[in-house]
Order: structure tokens, then C-alpha cells, then sequence
């Protein structure tokens, strides 16, 4: 089977039917060898007028290419072309195309195929070398010949003729050729594939071009305008088949066409040129557009504070509706006090109020409205600080609005809030009312927000009134009366006061770590890093240290688990300080001497807890606990240190809640059920502590420590209040001086 190689995909498919069947070697059995002719030429095959050339021809047989092998070729056509003493090369003896056979010879047979075979002109030269025409329409003819192998004039050769740019010269199909244009086309001549070609030049004979009119202006862009041009010869006869081309020297001002026509695409000037042959003319077209229409962007704008600015812009059109590029525009303002303009269309605000901001251009005019309305940004308190004496004293604080710029805001609106409620209280208007001992930032802010001011109040002579921080809506502080409840921290719960009560621990949940706060909710710092879950922080009396309750899960080899861990309260020096694998030991309390913690343990899975009282640093623990208070939860040292206050049950659960001596003797019942989570008054006379049923949220009651006075603080049943701590109270203010945060 015949496989002929082919660079070109096109000539593989013309050859497709050449790919005949395999030859078998006669006589050979049905596995006999396959022979395979592939050919290393496009079909038909050229070979030269009275010229020789001699095919690549490849025989392969099973698959292997076979080195030297013995075949010839015969022509089926000897009037075209005939095959040399070799047998292997071919002789061209006429134009035309023929069919040769090539016959592989073996001794058991010889196969053959077949391929296509063109004979063909070796040379075409065109008579013409150059051409110049000088009138358009002018024809001149050129002339071709074909030459053989051995450069002899082959005759009656037929040339197809073509021109490589028709629209400078044209070509037909006997070689005539006619001027179209000016300009210079390659003029062709081709036979058997074989071609010449000549240059045609195309210059028109003119010596002077003139075009009218000299002058035109068009007002808007978008429209146009026609140019004639008339060409002269030597003689100053006009050149009637002249043809102008014609172009501009700025095409963003003005386009022409083939025909003359100019268009305008944008204001200024243009020279329209026409030029036949060396000759040219110029015209100049002004476009020049009249404005029609006026636009102002944008339409509306608000500066939002004194000697704030804005740039306004003019867009103008002409009648088409094509902008003007840079319009000469004067500005202009309905009201100076309110806002000012620059002939730069630059506005700047002067007072509240509306003003119309206003272009004028070509007779035609636009406005954009401006308003300017000062917003808040910045609320500065005037007084430096406020001293007060004695509960329900008062004082008027007066507060200036200011927006971005430091302009005053005339009726600013600004929201009084005082930090610290339980000293100081303050009302819309900045009046404020002295409540108890102690010193209490207000605070003056922007009703829409913006940057606060405030201001420090000192209460003397009035007695400091008790706080209480608790669980509800995050972390919220009252006094012991339940009066001025607030929230202090949204983000928080377990809060446990300093000793000085100057600050408050607390926690945001597992992995989220142990934080403090100043009493008024500000001044946040981290104490440690939340990689675990950490819970029950409680200060030490000294206020250098915190105890808390660290968890970890369940694993492979413990039950889940809390040790309990001390931390100084700058978060350096963490470490555990007590813990075993199979326990829970949790809500840690120190003895006001800070000798002694308190804590409520798990000796083994499923035991019920009980209070344990270790040393402060563990020293004894490991020769073993011993149980202070059987079944006994949350402990709470009293301020004397003569008494813990723990509950008999879990929070929501029916327990009750007890005194008992550091030792575990002398237990007493206070006759509360279902309480929960006790906590010390600074003075030890009273606990407060959580009611919580196990279908109701949990409210806060205060009792004496005599089990006597009970009351209610709080009645919320839509929050579940929790873990109560009662604020220690700081020493007493030698002065009444403060100065801003």
C-alpha cells in the first residue's frame, strides 16, 4: 500500500485514492510480505519542460524500508513525458499531465502503484520591466513569454494575469492594463504555477490643483461640508479624468472622504488637502461649535461642613448633541453667605442653607443645588472638671458641637451619659446630680456618633454607695438598692471586683480567655490568651494575683476536667496550682488574708462535690484534701474571714444557702431555697446571692448574714441573672479635683 508523505493536508487528500491496497507477492502463502510505496512529493509530480528530474520514491515491506530496492518507472504517456536510460528519472517532453507507473520487481513477482506527473514551463518573464501611466483610464498591454529547462521560448502558452492592487491598476485577462489611480500596483503574469511580474506606476500629470471654497466653518460636529477640486495640466488645460485624493491633517477636528466630503469630529482647524499626482491644494474647515445645550454636574450636592469644597463641572453641547471640549463657562452663586464659587467651578461652604451654583456659556446657562449642613463631628465639654458636694448637689455642664473643619454647630444635639451612675447621674440636658462618694466620667457624644468628649465629676461629702456587678444583659453593675442599673460590658460574664474595687475581672466564655476592666467599662486589658477555657476568676487580696478554673476536654486518658490555675493580673506568670486528672476543681475564693483558697471539688466521676480549703501555694496538697463541707458548691469567704457562704445544690436546684467556718464546723442555714452563687458585701453584713428555680430565670436577693431582711433586688424575667459581686469599697477622696480622661 502506497503511503505518500505530504507537508501540506490539502495535497494529502487530492492523493487519497493513490493510498491502494497492499500487493501481495504472487505465489507467496496469505502471510505473505506487504509492500508499501510512499512518495516524498506532492501529486501531480513537476517535472520541467525538456528537463529530467527524478522522483524520492520509498519501498518498504513488512513494515522495514528496504535499502537499494530494485524498481523502474514507465510513462503511460510517452507524448508527455518518457522515462530515462536509468529507468528512475523523467523527461519532460510537453505541457501537460500525465500518469506514471512505478514497478517494484521481485522474484516472485512485481508489485506496482501509480502517481500523477505535470509537465511544466521552467521561466515566465513579463516583456514590460517598468510601466508609468500618467492619465487615469490610460491602458497599456503588457506582454509575457514562457521559457523550458533549457531557456527556449515555449510557445502558445496561455498567462492568467493579475494586479495586485486593482484600485491603483486594473489587468485583464489578455494583460491590458488601465490606470485607476494614483499610486503602484505589481502587475502578474502565471503559468504551470510559474509567474513574473512588473511594477505599474500610477502618477497623474497635473501641475496645479486648485479646491473650493478656501474656506468653511462648520457649528457643530457631526455635520459636513463638500470640497471640489479641479486639476491643470502644463498647458493649463483641465484634466478632466483627474481624480483628487484627499485627506486632513487633523482627522479629531475633520475627516474627508474619497469624494471630498469633510465631516467634523471635534472643534478646532483642519486643513483639507487635495493633491493629483505632485500637485495639491488646501482648503481650511473650521469647526466651530455653538453651545445648545448645558449641563451641570453633579446636580446635587451637600457640603457637610464649613469651608468644606466640592468641584462642580459645565458639560456643553452643540445642536447635534456632541460636547464641546473646554467651554469657556462663568460661574456663578444665588447666595454667597451660603456657599462661593471660583470661575474654576470650585464651591466652598460658608453657612447652612441652600444656594444655586449656576454656569453660563453661549447664551445658555445650568445650575446644580448645593446645600450645606453642618454635621456633628466632635462634642467638646466646657468645664475642665466639676466637684460636687454632698448627694443631690448639681451642676450644669455645657457642651459645643463642632463638625470636621472646627466650625462651632449651631443646635447641635449631643447624648449626656454618665459612667458611673452610683456617683453622678446626668440628664439630656447636662444637668448633673451627685449621688454618691467617688469620681464619675460624663461623657458628651454626637447624636449620629462622632468623636465624645468628657468631662471628670468628684463627689465629696456623700457616702459611697455599694455596686454590684452581675450576669444579665452581659455584664451589668446596680447599686445594693437596685438603682442605677446598667450594663458595663456586653461581651462578658463572671465579674469579680480588685480589692480597691478600682477594677473588674471577667471572662467572654472557652476560648476566648480572662479580661479586665476599670470600673467604668473602660480601659480593657487581656489577661490570658483564651488558647484553653478558662472560667470562675476571682482576685486575690492584694490584688497582684487571679485564681480561676482552667477546662480540658475529654481525652484518650481523662475525663474532661478544671484544675485550678494563678495568674498575676498583668497575665505573667501563669501556672497551675492545683489539679489531678479525675477532678473538678472550681470557683476558687481567697481568704482575705490571701493565705487560704477555697474551692469546690470532684474527687472521682459521678461524686458529689464538696468544698476543699488548700493553702495558697498548694504547699501540703500532696499528702491529700480534706473535705470542709460535704455537698456544698460555690464558696464565698466573708470579708473577716470567719465564714464561707456556699449553696447545698446546683444552681437551678433546690438548695439552700449556708454559713460555715473555714474548718467546716458550726454550719448554719439561711433558710433560702433554690439559691445559688453568694457573694459578700464589703462589710460582711449582707450576702447577695441568686433565686433560680429549675423552670424560671434567675433574680438577685439580698440577706443579712443573721438570715434575716430579705429582699428582692431584681425581677427580670426574661434574663437569667447570675453570679453576683459585690464591689469593695474604695478609700475615701481627699479632693476634689479630676481632670478630663
Amino acid at each position: 500500500m502506497t503511503v505518500p508523505k505530504y507537508a501540506n493536508p490539502v495535497a494529502l487528500l487530492a492523493v487519497a485514492a493513490l493510498y491502494v491496497t497492499a500487493c501481495l507477492i504472487p505465489s507467496e502463502p496469505s502471510d505473505a510480505r506487504r509492500v508499501v510505496f510512499t512518495f516524498d512529493f506532492e501529486q501531480p509530480y513537476r517535472v520541467p519542460l525538456a528537463g529530467v528530474a527524478q522522483p524520492s520514491i520509498q519501498i518498504a515491506a513488512d513494515g522495514q524500508v528496504l535499502q537499494g530496492p530494485n524498481y523502474r518507472l514507465e510513462s503511460l504517456d510517452p507524448s508527455l513525458v518518457r522515462v530515462d536510460p536509468t529507468g528512475r528519472g523523467l523527461e519532460g517532453i510537453a505541457r501537460g499531465t500525465a500518469t506514471v507507473r512505478v514497478i517494484y520487481a521481485t522474484a516472485n513477482g512485481s508489485p506496482d502503484t501509480t502517481f500523477g506527473v505535470q509537465v511544466v514551463v521552467s521561466r515566465v518573464a513579463v516583456a514590460s520591466p517598468q510601466v508609468a501611466l500618467t492619465r487615469l483610464g490610460d491602458t497599456v498591454r503588457l506582454a509575457a513569454s514562457a521559457f523550458d529547462a533549457n531557456d527556449a521560448l515555449v510557445s502558445d502558452v496561455s498567462f492568467t494575469w493579475t494586479s495586485a492592487d486593482p484600485g491603483v491598476a486594473s489587468v485583464s485577462p489578455v494583460g491590458l492594463v488601465t490606470a485607476r489611480n494614483d499610486g503602484e500596483a505589481m502587475v502578474a503574469a502565471e503559468a504551470d504555477g510559474v509567474s513574473d511580474s512588473a511594477p505599474v506606476t500610477v502618477v497623474q500629470a497635473a501641475t496645479q490643483v486648485r479646491i473650493a471654497p478656501r474656506l468653511d466653518t462648520l457649528r457643530t460636529v457631526g455635520r459636513s461640508t463638500r470640497f471640489l477640486a479641479v486639476a491643470f495640466d502644463d498647458m493649463g488645460e483641465v484634466l478632466r479624468t483627474a481624480k483628487p485624493r484627499w485627506s486632513s491633517s487633523n482627522e479629531s477636528v475633520a475627516r474627508v472622504d474619497t469624494a471630498g466630503l469633510a465631516t467634523g469630529t471635534g472643534g478646532g482647524t483642519a486643513r483639507i488637502i487635495a493633491r493629483v499626482g505632485t500637485a495639491a491644494d488646501t482648503a481650511t474647515l473650521a469647526v466651530v461649535q455653538v453651545v445648545r445645550f448645558l449641563v451641570v454636574t453633579p446636580g446635587f450636592d451637600t457640603l457637610t461642613a464649613i469651608a468644606d469644597t466640592a468641584r462642580v463641572s459645565a458639560l456643553a453641547f452643540d445642536s447635534l448633541n456632541f460636547q464641546i471640549p473646554e467651554p469657556p463657562v462663568a460661574w456663578a452663586t444665588s447666595d454667597p453667605a451660603v456657599a462661593t464659587v471660583d470661575q474654576a467651578g470650585l464651591v466652598q461652604a460658608a453657612k447652612n442653607g441652600v444656594a444655586l451654583v449656576t454656569a453660563s456659556a453661549g447664551g445658555q446657562s445650568a445650575f446644580t443645588t448645593v446645600v450645606v449642613r453642618q454635621e456633628v463631628a466632635a462634642a467638646r465639654i466646657v468645664e475642665d472638671s466639676v466637684a460636687l458636694t454632698g448627694a443631690g448637689t448639681t451642676a450644669q455642664l455645657s457642651a459645643v458641637g463642632f463638625d470636621r473643619n472646627d466650625f462651632v454647630v449651631d443646635g447641635a444635639v449631643l447624648i449626656w451619659r454618665s459612667r458611673n451612675p452610683l456617683v453622678a447621674t446626668v440628664d439630656a440636658a447636662g444637668l448633673v446630680t451627685a449621688w454618691g462618694g467617688g469620681t464619675a466620667g460624663i461623657t458628651a457624644t454626637p447624636v449620629n456618633g462622632g468623636q465624645s468628649d468628657t468631662v471628670t465629676v468628684t463627689v465629696t461629702g456623700a457616702p459611697q454607695l455599694a455596686v454590684i456587678a452581675f450576669d444579665g444583659h452581659g455584664i451589668e453593675v446596680m447599686g445594693a438598692d437596685g438603682s442605677g442599673r446598667r450594663v458595663l460590658i456586653g461581651d462578658g460574664g463572671e465579674p469579680t471586683w480588685s480589692p480597691d474595687g478600682a477594677r473588674l475581672a471577667f471572662t467572654r466564655g472557652c476560648g476566648r480567655g480572662i479580661y479586665t476592666v476599670s470600673a467604668d467599662g473602660s480601659d480593657e486589658r487581656r489577661v490570658t490568651d483564651g488558647a484553653q477555657c478558662d472560667y470562675n476568676p476571682a482576685w486575690s487580696p492584694d490584688g497582684t494575683q487571679i485564681a480561676f478554673s482552667r477546662f480540658f476536654p475529654f481525652d484518650e486518658y481523662y475525663w474532661d476536667r478544671y484544675y485550678i490555675y494563678v495568674v498575676h493580673a498583668d497575665g505573667s506568670n501563669l501556672e497551675v496550682l492545683f489539679g489531678s486528672g479525675y477532678e473538678w476543681d472550681l470557683n476558687p475564693t481567697w481568704s482575705p488574708d490571701g493565705a487560704k483558697l477555697a474551692f469546690e471539688g470532684y474527687p472521682g466521676w459521678g461524686d458529689i462535690g464538696g468544698i476543699y480549703v488548700i493553702n495558697a501555694d498548694c504547699s501540703g496538697c500532696s499528702t491529700g484534701l480534706n473535705l470542709k463541707v460535704y455537698s456544698g458548691y460555690g464558696p464565698a469567704w466573708s470579708p473577716d474571714g470567719s465564714q464561707l457562704a456556699y449553696h447545698t445544690e446546683q444552681a437551678h436546684s433546690n438548695g439552700t444557702l449556708r454559713l460555715v467556718n473555714p474548718d467546716g464546723e458550726d454550719g448554719r442555714d439561711l433558710g433560702v431555697g433554690w439559691a445559688s452563687s453568694p457573694a459578700w458585701s464589703p462589710d460582711g453584713a449582707q450576702i447577695v446571692f441568686v433565686v433560680a428555680c429549675d423552670t424560671c430565670n434567675g433574680d438577685l436577693y439580698i440577706i443579712n448574714r443573721d438570715g434575716t431582711g430579705l429582699r428582692q433586688l431584681t425581677s427580670t424575667p426574661d434574663i437569667d441573672e447570675s453570679n453576683p459581686a459585690w464591689r469593695p469599697l474604695p478609700p475615701p477622696q481627699a479632693s476634689a479635683q479630676g481632670a478630663r480622661p
